[in-house]
């Protein structure tokens, strides 16, 4: 069959390669003249009205650098299909869903953040979209941001 849709591909037809390999079948394929292009796949992923992307800032609401919080500073959030992923720390990274009311939270997976010898606590992240703004907070108790952002 490989062979067929090669020899079809160059313009000749299979009925004649069939004959030429003593393997002819009842039924010759046939051939179009001019073949069409098929048009490019559909994406499967649902469109959001909140996709696009959103840059802004985030600012350090609690910790210090000495407790491993680095400052704030420029953010970049994609926003695909109602979704977007945030990093945390090293190998940390919020998954969040918007709802339809704009409204989102999301965590940094099962993954804990040591807050001190004898406690672990899990990131989080909320906030909400209202038309080109998102704005929220993340983090722990001991080490937490605020960001707002406009989608460009």
């Amino acid at each position: 069959m490989l062979i067929a849709k090669t020899w079809m591909q160059r313009g000749m037809p299979v009925i004649a390669l069939a004959a030429a390999c003593g393997c002819a079948t009842a039924a010759p394929v046939a051939q179009t003249a001019d073949p069409v292009a098929s048009p490019p796949p559909t994406s499967t992923v649902a469109m959001s009205p909140f996709d696009g992307v959103y840059t802004g800032v985030s600012q350090r609401l609690s910790g210090d650098a000495t407790a491993g919080c680095p400052d704030g500073g420029p953010v970049s959030i994609t926003v695909s299909a109602g979704r977007f992923h945030y990093p945390w720390k090293l190998h940390q990274t919020f998954d969040v869903r918007i709802a339809a009311n704009g409204a989102f939270a999301g965590n940094a997976g099962n993954i804990t953040a040591q807050a001190d010898k004898h406690m672990m606590v899990v990131p989080v992240m909320q906030g909400r979209v209202t038309g080109a703004h998102l704005a929220g907070e993340f983090g722990t108790r001991w080490c937490s941001y605020r960001y707002e952002a406009t989608r460009n």
